[in-house]
């Protein structure tokens, strides 16, 4: 910071006083949102991670109950359409039987 006071302070005319606030607001605005954050501060990513994992687990676990839900609505329609196709025929053909 030295070098770059040699530099711009003669250029801008700033005097010491103004140099230090200037340098004091530079530094303030670079710990406040350009500098690694305080470890205390900083949130337990583990933490986070196990959480985040365990939702995981527990949406799969419903996607998966309702994977096998659809599958068992789906073996139950499947079973009353080829009942009811089987009761059609079994009509159409009787009824070709009586016209007989």
């Amino acid at each position: 910071m030295s070098r770059v006071r040699e530099i711009c302070q003669p250029e801008l005319g700033w005097d010491n006083a103004r140099w230090q606030a200037e340098e004091d607001a530079y530094n303030h605005l670079w710990q406040s949102s350009y500098s690694v954050p305080d470890a205390a501060g900083v949130p337990d990513w583990r933490n986070m991670l196990a959480t985040a994992r365990s939702e995981q687990v527990t949406l799969r676990a419903v996607k998966q109950e309702a994977a096998h839900t659809r599958l068992r609505w789906a073996g139950w329609l499947s079973a009353a359409a080829l009942a009811g196709l089987a009761i059609f025929f079994w009509r159409a053909h009787r009824k070709n039987h009586e016209q007989l």
